[in-house]
């Protein structure tokens, strides 16, 4: 396939794809609305693996439309090594999250003929092409609409199915979101309206290239853009909506939101601050990485101390969050690099997670790890896999989290050795609550009975064929990166090496 028009319209069908499964999930009747959901994930999967296929050898595919030329608008989409794994994590996700069994939603709220199963599967299809947009954007101004949009479909998915407080977790998500996305528009504001005076148009690298702002506005402008960054990812202290949407939603829907939509921070922070204004990064770099520092230091500590399962998963995901962006502040080849690495890693290992989490609470019936224990001589497979996925978490080597995780450190130790020690705590903190968890629910003494549904250990059925059906592709995943982290980084590096 050339480059131009005809690489402009595979990327946009990329893009609109999961939008269309989503607007025909209007018509169809309920009970059809996982099969079309999983139709269309699929379709985006085998899109998403052409793709990787023709940029992963460090080629570039660009393309855009005129939109609206007196402002210099254009609508162009963009795929290289900055963005390429992100769109086939989102992918992959996507489809497991449709195939996944759904453990936490309440009778009434199923999938099949449930009244709900349209918005349930058509929000997670809007939201796919909402962060599917942030990452192939090619221009700041449709970057920004994508930015904003993909909040109405995650905002729908936690209001309905997050559990008895879902209307308040939504909201509060929903407050933090909009509030740190409206700075983010200032600083995007002003960076468009000086580009548009100097004849640069909206395009990433034009202004990059292309437009001479002093430290200081760069900084104001970075500042901004972070604003909004560090709600997304997120960052310590701008984390109290995450406990609770990641812990009362269902599984499959913190696939999505944990998995991807916290990447989307990364990606942003990565090509709308450190490299398009690595003066005003460099001012604000030490905060950054402090705060990055501080997330993984809290996250850790809480994990040790959480007393529910997908909460604990969920303090779990933010302190890894906080590697990432101290790998992509870190503003070294290794450290960016890393965070991508680890932003496909950390995606597919944290929504194993999650899923795994949400199959054993369907068990036990109750989110407290005080109804675990025992699960491990009477369910082998689902104890083997626990135990894995566990690993994985705190960067076993042979495992996927350990390369990234090596980039990152190597990053931050070349830029401040200190952030690279407080780091490294956080590093030894993981090991503990990692063992420390899978101990005690499958090696403890035996959970007692909740209710005669639910008899604790006892009677507990391993691992079905549909649960196995999601599981064990993640974990091909993670034990396939772990031993050849080559097939991403080769093209990765190439972004802080070779170019931009």
């Amino acid at each position: 396939m050339i480059l131009g028009i005809d690489n402009l319209l595979y990327l946009a069908a990329i893009l609109f794809l999961p939008l269309l499964g989503s607007l025909l999930l209007v018509v169809v009747p309920q009970r059809a609305a996982k099969g079309v959901a999983l139709l269309f994930s699929g379709l985006l999967l085998l899109l998403a693996a052409g793709l990787v296929y023709e940029v992963g050898g460090g080629g570039l595919r660009a393309g855009g439309l005129a939109w609206y030329e007196p402002l210099g608008l254009r609508f162009a989409l963009k795929a290289d090594a900055l963005n390429l794994w992100l769109v086939a994590l989102t992918a992959i996700l996507l489809l497991i999250a449709v195939l996944a069994p759904i453990p936490s939603l309440p009778p009434a709220s199923k999938g099949g003929d449930s009244p709900h199963a349209k918005l349930y599967y058509g929000s997670m299809l809007a939201l796919a092409a909402g962060m599917l947009g942030v990452f192939l954007s090619d221009s700041i101004f449709l970057f920004y609409i994508f930015w904003e949009a993909m909040l109405i479909p995650a905002y729908l998915l936690v209001s309905r199915f997050a559990g008895p407080r879902a209307g308040q977790i939504a909201l509060r998500f929903l407050i933090y979101t909009i509030g740190g996305g409206l700075l983010m528009l200032t600083g995007l504001i002003g960076l468009g309206a000086a580009a548009a005076s100097a004849g640069l148009g909206f395009n990433p690298d034009a202004i990059f290239s292309g437009l001479r702002l002093g430290a200081e506005a760069q900084g104001f402008v970075f500042a901004a853009v972070v604003a909004g960054v560090m709600v997304k990812i997120p960052l310590f202290p701008f984390h109290s909506w995450l406990p609770d949407v990641y812990g009362e939603s269902p599984a499959p829907v913190v696939v999505l939101i944990a998995g991807v939509m916290s990447k989307t921070g990364i990606y942003a922070l990565l090509r709308y601050g450190v490299m398009m204004l690595p003066e005003g990064a460099r001012g604000w770099q030490p905060l950054i990485a402090g705060m990055a520092v501080g997330s993984i230091l809290y996250g850790a500590l809480n994990a040790l101390g959480a007393t529910s399962l997908q909460r604990l998963v969920a303090y779990i995901s933010l302190s890894h969050m906080g590697f990432l962006a101290l790998g992509a502040i870190s503003m070294t080849a290794d450290g960016m690099s890393g965070a991508i690495l680890q932003s496909f890693n950390h995606g597919i290992i944290i929504a194993a997670m999650f899923l795994i989490a949400g199959m054993m609470q369907q068990r036990a019936g109750s989110t407290a790890l005080a109804a675990f224990g025992g699960w491990g001589k009477r369910l082998p497979v689902f104890a083997t896999l626990f135990l894995l996925f566990s690993l994985a978490t705190l960067g076993l080597p042979g495992l996927s989290g350990f390369s990234g995780e090596f980039m990152i450190m190597l990053g931050a130790y070349r830029y401040q050795p200190l952030y690279a020690i407080l780091a490294l705590v956080g590093v030894v903190l993981a090991a503990w609550y990692a063992v420390r968890l899978y101990q005690s629910v499958m090696h403890g003494p035996d959970a007692p009975p909740l209710s005669s549904a639910h008899p604790g250990s006892a009677g507990l059925a391993d691992a079905q064929r549909a649960e196995l059906l999601v599981l064990l592709p993640l974990l091909l995943l993670i034990v396939l990166v772990g031993v050849a982290p080559w097939l991403l980084t080769n093209s990765i590096v190439t972004l802080f090496v070779g170019g931009r």
